[in-house]
C-alpha cells in the first residue's frame, strides 16, 4: 500500500521491505536473505531523478544496474530502449559474480524515468550453473508496471 505503482507479481513471492526505500519480492517475504537463492526482486520506490534529461537517461540508467550490493555486474550483455505506462526506459541483461558466494549470475535490470522521478528494478535470474527460465517473468513483471492515479 505505500507504493505508487502495481505490478503483477507471481503468488510465489512476496513483498518485503528492503533497505532505505527499498522493497524486495522474495520466496519467503523474510528479509534480510539467508542466500542468493533467497531474493528474486529488489524494487526501489520512486527517487528524485534530478531533473535528468531525456538525452541523459541511458547514462543515468546504467549507474543502477547493480542488482544488490552483493552482486558486481561486469558485462551488460544487452539492452533495450522501453517506453511502459507512458514512460521511457532501459531494460538491462547483464553477467556479474555475487561476492558472497563467488558465483556468476545472470543479472535484469530495468528502470522508467517520470518527470522528476525514477523506478528501478532489478533482480538476479539464474547463476551459470542453475536455469534462467526467470527472464521471461522478469521481464512480464517489469512490463506490467502502472502508476497509481
Amino acid at each position: 500500500n505505500e507504493l505508487d505503482f502495481s505490478i503483477e507479481k507471481p503468488d510465489s513471492l512476496e513483498f518485503s521491505k528492503g533497505w532505505g526505500n527499498q522493497y524486495v519480492l522474495t520466496h519467503g517475504g523474510v528479509f534480510p536473505l539467508e542466500s542468493i537463492q533467497d531474493c528474486f526482486i529488489r524494487i526501489i520506490s520512486p527517487s528524485d531523478s534530478m531533473g535528468v534529461s531525456e538525452e541523459e537517461q541511458e547514462i543515468f540508467a546504467r549507474r543502477y544496474i547493480r542488482v544488490a550490493p552483493t552482486i558486481e555486474v561486469q558485462q551488460v550483455s544487452s539492452q533495450n530502449k522501453v517506453t511502459i505506462d507512458g514512460l521511457t526506459g532501459y531494460e538491462f541483461l547483464c553477467i556479474g559474480t555475487e561476492a558472497l558466494s563467488n558465483q556468476s549470475v545472470y543479472t535484469f535490470s530495468g528502470i522508467l524515468f517520470d518527470e522528476d522521478r525514477f523506478y528501478v528494478m532489478g533482480a538476479w535470474y539464474g547463476s551459470f550453473d542453475e536455469t534462467t527460465d526467470y527472464l521471461d517473468e522478469l521481464k512480464t513483471i517489469f512490463r506490467s508496471f502502472k502508476r497509481k492515479k
